[in-house]
C-alpha cells in the first residue's frame, strides 16, 4: 500500500497542474492534445494573477479563465479553439462564470462561432451555465467572444469556462448501389461455385 500511495505522489510531482497569463499566451499559442487554443485579443486582463489553464477530459476539453477577481475593471477576450489533428470534430460548446461572492452587477456577453454553426449568444450573470450550443458535424474550431459588464472593485466575477466537446466523425452509411454490388458479386461466387461443382 505505501508503494502504491508513493508512485502516486509521485505521478502528482510530474504531472503538475499548469498556468499560463494572458501575455504568455498572447506570444505563443496553447497546444494540448490534438487542440490548439490561440489567443486573438484581450483587453483588461494583464494582471499576473489572471491564470489560464487549458484542461484535457478525454472528449470534454476546458479553457477555464481564474483569478478575475484580481480585475477591477471591465474585460474582453477572444480566442479560437482548432483540432490541429485526427478526424475528431467539434460537436457542441458551453461557456458558464463564476461568482462566488454574489456581486449584483458583474456579467458576460459572449458569442461562440464554428467554421459549421453559430453565432451563438449567451448572456451569463452572477454564477450562471451558459447554454449547450451544437455544430455541424464538419466543424473543427470555434471562436469565443466575451465581453464583461458592470466589473469594479467592489463586483467581479471568479472565473470563467469554455467547454468544448469533441466527437468521432459519424459512419458512413453504405449507399444502395453498394447493396447491390455485394449482392451481384456474391450470386456470382454461388453461379461459378455450381458450375465447378458439376
Amino acid at each position: 500500500m505505501k508503494k502504491f500511495l508513493l508512485s502516486l505522489a509521485i505521478v502528482a510531482m510530474a504531472s503538475p497542474a499548469w498556468a499560463v497569463t494572458i501575455a504568455a499566451w498572447s506570444t505563443t499559442p496553447i497546444v494540448d492534445g490534438d487542440k490548439t487554443y490561440t489567443l486573438n485579443s484581450a483587453t483588461g486582463l494583464s494582471d499576473q494573477n489572471v491564470d489560464v489553464q487549458v484542461v484535457d477530459n478525454g472528449l470534454v476539453h476546458s479553457l477555464n479563465l481564474s483569478g478575475l477577481n484580481n480585475t477591477a475593471n471591465n474585460f474582453s477576450l477572444n480566442f479560437t479553439v482548432s483540432i490541429n489533428s485526427g478526424s475528431n470534430y467539434i460537436a457542441k460548446s458551453r461557456i458558464s462564470q463564476n461568482d462566488v461572492l454574489g456581486n449584483s452587477t458583474a456579467g458576460t456577453s459572449n458569442t461562440s462561432t464554428g467554421n459549421a454553426g453559430g453565432p451563438f449568444t449567451d448572456n451569463l450573470s452572477l454564477t450562471q451555465v451558459g447554454t449547450l450550443n451544437s455544430y455541424g458535424t464538419t466543424n473543427t474550431q470555434i471562436t469565443f467572444d466575451t465581453t464583461s459588464s458592470g466589473v469594479d472593485g467592489s463586483n467581479f466575477l471568479s472565473n470563467i469556462t469554455y467547454d468544448v466537446l469533441q466527437a468521432l466523425p459519424p459512419n458512413p452509411v453504405p449507399e444502395p448501389g453498394t447493396f447491390v454490388l455485394a449482392g451481384l458479386g456474391i450470386a456470382g461466387l454461388v453461379l461459378a461455385r455450381r458450375r465447378s461443382a458439376k
